[in-house]
């Protein structure tokens, strides 16, 4: 036995074992805090999210107050029941109570939920600077060279982050990130199932991204990075100026502490012990997790059963230092790509970050400022107005799901329900129904031009029929049968004046006519004009008005031969004085073949056409 001076930490671990024998089967859950649920009438369109762990399941609501700006509705904190699968805690039945109670009668709701992050990958690429049309193609087979997926199976999607200059050439920076499509198929598939399609899906790495975004986190403008302390994993991310720029897996967790702290007490007290149970890998992280909530509720402090943290860390310091080693690798790779950018302050998540002990290890070791992740305080706009009535003692379990409410309130926020080509159709149809907005507005305003235009127009011809209708009133001209007398002897001699007009120049016309309408290949030898004696139209018979035609017709073309050419020829002649308005009747009274020398063959013909004149039409 030892003296009592001499008595290790590890000797105090055993005493409280052996004190709480009956214990063996203590559940492990996270600090409980109570939450009110709270109903506001301005929570018709809210965001809703949802973040299920291992043993619990966080719902958050906030609901927008500006453009840009949101406060905290309601939060609530539901620890499972203790089941025999998981299947049944992850049922669509248990997933639609909680929902459906938390909701409550909200009608316009937008929901959000994580998925498991375990499989997500998540890298910064460089590709040349190329059109716009091109940049996703180019995006896409850059990541898969460097990323190595399997595009029929995993979910794939990009965030731009800007152009660089790299050894003075100038590129493109874009956050790949991708995720098996069978996650993101079955927790789909769970809502939908539940009642409760989702809006969105994100993984906790962009929760944080959201909030550093949204400055409510320090630093959200320098390079930090965050590490998540997991059961079976932890995961350590980078954020540079506010991207997720690297994503880590690493193997010390929580199971390997415990394993470390089973292990410290086993190699000090090899024997004497009851149940080898009390040594088991669930007992001594109940044990862990239950003393460093303790030491954040010293209200409910049991001296007998309390343990210190330092005594703690001892047992688990050897999973500790391992972790450190890892996180200094990665900030050491990290820094291989970005060598201008050192990480200033490094965020712990889960529960492990109130264990005071490990936090200032870490610190000490890596030389980093670090905290805990913790946005829901006082003072803080967003969360003011809902503290004032529910004050929480700690609010880092919220916080994750705070970050993914934030989802609707950042334009970039990656959603898993929507993978590259989405989001290139999205902008495709975007710029359509932007050209379609841009056209209909252009022909609405013409419209209203064209009706303002239509509408000075109508007034012009109302006031000009007004006039015309006002000057119709005011006269009033007297017809009687003298004044029609007058008028049909003004016609009269209108018509005999056009007549004697007519008659006068129709010999002119006729010649003029004639003229015009002889071609080339006709020689006109002779015209006799009759129309009619003076004792003829005293006497008041219509005279015989012909003309007397003489000519003769040559070949057309040089080389033509046969008769048939003259006969065709004076046949065209005849059809063309028919078109005439003048001549009527035209008829051949001779023809005959005649040879001349400088001509060759010939033929002579007499035409006799009628003349109507329109003096004969007046009668």
């Amino acid at each position: 036995m030892l003296p009592d001076d001499e008595i290790t930490s590890t000797e105090q671990l055993l005493t409280l074992i052996r004190k709480n024998d009956v214990q063996n089967d203590v559940a492990l859950e996270s600090p409980v805090v109570d939450l009110p649920k709270q109903v506001h009438s301005e929570t018709d369109n809210v965001t809703i999210a949802l973040d299920i762990r291992e043993n619990e399941i966080i719902l958050v609501k906030i609901a927008a107050t500006g453009k840009d700006s949101w406060k905290l509705i309601d939060c609530q904190q539901n620890v499972f029941p203790s089941v025999d699968t998981d299947s049944e805690v992850m049922s669509p039945k248990s997933i639609s109570n909680y929902v459906k109670n938390f909701i409550g009668d909200t009608k316009n709701y937008r929901l959000w939920a994580f998925v498991s992050s375990e499989k997500a990958d998540v890298k910064q690429i460089l590709i040349p600077k190329v059109q716009e049309k091109m940049r996703a193609n180019s995006i896409f087979w850059t990541a898969k060279k460097e990323m190595a997926f399997d595009e029929e199976l995993t979910y794939i999607n990009y965030e731009l982050i800007g152009d660089i200059t790299q050894k003075g050439i100038g590129k493109t920076a874009a956050m790949v990130y991708t995720i098996p499509k069978k996650q993101i198929s079955s927790l789909k598939e769970l809502f939908i199932n539940a009642g409760f399609p989702l809006t969105g899906l994100s993984i906790p790495e962009f929760s944080t991204q959201n909030l550093l975004r949204g400055d409510l986190l320090p630093g959200s403008g320098d390079t930090i990075a965050t590490l998540c302390i997991g059961q079976s994993y932890s995961k350590i991310s980078v954020y540079r100026h506010g991207y997720l720029t690297l994503t880590r897996k690493i193997k010390a967790c929580l199971n390997s502490m415990s394993e470390s702290l089973v292990e410290k007490i086993k190699e000090s007290y090899a024997t004497g012990m009851q149940s080898n149970q009390m040594f088991s890998l669930d007992y001594a992280r109940n044990l862990l997790l239950k003393n460093i909530s303790q030491s954040w509720e010293p209200d409910n402090i049991d001296d007998d059963n309390l343990i210190d943290q330092n005594q703690i860390f001892s047992g688990v310091l050897p999973a500790v230092e391992r972790l450190v080693r890892q996180i200094e690798r990665t900030f050491q790779h990290y820094n291989t790509l970005f060598s201008e950018d050192l990480i200033t302050l490094l965020y712990i998540e889960g529960p492990v970050c109130r264990f005071k002990t490990m936090t200032q290890f870490i610190s000490k070791e890596l030389d980093i400022n670090v905290s805990h992740l913790d946005v829901v305080k006082p003072g803080i706009p967003q969360f003011v107005a809902y503290l004032e009535h529910n004050p929480i003692n700690c609010g880092a379990h919220l916080t994750p799901a705070v970050g993914l409410a934030m989802s609707d309130f950042q334009e970039s926020a990656p959603n898993y329900l929507f993978d590259y080509l989405d989001k290139e159709r999205m902008k495709l149809n975007t710029r359509v129904n932007k050209g379609i907005r841009i056209g209909l507005t252009i022909a609405t305003i013409l419209c209203f031009c064209l009706l303002f235009f239509q509408i000075i127009d109508s007034r012009q011809n109302k006031n000009e029929i007004k006039s015309l209708k006002e000057r119709l009133t005011a006269y009033g001209p007297r017809v009687d049968q003298n004044l029609i007398l007058q008028e049909a002897a003004r016609m009269k001699n209108l018509y005999k004046s056009q007549k004697k007009i007519a008659e006068k120049y129709l010999g002119l016309a006729t010649i003029t006519e004639l003229i015009e309408r002889n071609p080339n290949y006709i020689q006109l030898n002779r015209i006799r004009l009759n129309l009619g004696s003076l004792a003829i139209k005293k006497r008041r018979v219509k005279p015989d008005k012909h003309v007397i035609i003489e000519g003769m017709v040559f070949k057309e073309k040089a080389g033509q031969r046969g008769r048939d050419i003259f006969e065709t020829s004076l046949a065209n002649y005849i059809l063309a004085l028919e078109k005439s308005p003048i001549f009527i009747n035209p008829s051949i009274r001779e023809k005959s073949f005649e040879h001349i020398d400088r001509f060759g063959e010939i033929l002579v013909f007499e035409l006799k056409v009628q003349i109507q004149s329109q003096s004969d039409n007046m009668e």
